[in-house]
């Protein structure tokens, strides 16, 4: 068992195969429901689990990561800008957690100038 497993996986789910989507972000192989319990089976109890996804599927990974004994701990929005609609969610989820939800600030990844935000130059030591 593990403490902590990341994930970056497939993004789109179901449909036809698309050339224009790569199979790298299509769940032909691997599933949302496989993914959770494929985490769920790898952490050891009160283990993290961190992966990034689609917005518009929030309600499906929370629901899939409760349904798989994961449950969602932390939530931060990354968008292009701080005006910006959300294009990725950055997920904490403990496997055997209590129920509880924190949510973090966006995170910007350019700022007014075009630039890289202030935290992103952090992450990325780029001062």
């Amino acid at each position: 068992s593990f403490s902590v497993c990341v994930s970056n996986p497939p993004y789109f789910s179901g449909g036809p195969a698309s050339q224009a989507t790569p199979i790298a972000r299509r769940e032909d192989a691997c599933s949302l429901r496989e993914l959770m319990e494929a985490a769920a089976f790898a952490l050891k109890f009160g283990g993290d689990f961190f992966l990034v996804h689609r917005p518009e599927r929030l309600s499906e990974l929370f629901c899939t990561m409760t349904a798989c004994g994961v449950e969602p701990k932390r939530l931060r929005m990354v968008c292009r800008t701080a005006e910006a609609a959300p294009s990725l969610v950055l997920v904490e989820g403990r496997r055997g957690g209590k129920p509880g939800l924190t949510f973090d600030p966006p995170l910007p990844l350019y700022a007014p100038d075009g630039g890289d935000s202030e935290e992103i130059r952090e992450i990325y030591h780029r001062r």
